[in-house]
């Protein structure tokens, strides 16, 4: 098993979630709120996956807000 995990270990990559896991809209919103939106074009956030559009927070260490069902 291993102890360290690159991913997940730096505190600037994690996913902040605030309230629960987030939808794939709210993910949409999120990534489409930040900084970063320029680099991810309508294209690519049509086509992604709910994996795909966590990485993407978790990358730039985007915050998600919302309660699940709402």
């Amino acid at each position: 098993m291993v102890d360290y995990d690159p991913a997940n270990q730096n505190p600037g990559t994690r996913l902040v979630v605030l309230g629960g896991k987030p939808t794939v809209a709210e993910l949409k919103a999120a990534i489409t709120g930040s900084a970063f939106a320029a680099r991810y074009p309508a294209r690519f956030m049509h086509s992604a996956t709910k994996d795909d559009l966590v990485f993407v927070c978790r990358t730039h260490g985007i915050a998600v807000a919302g309660l699940p069902g709402v």
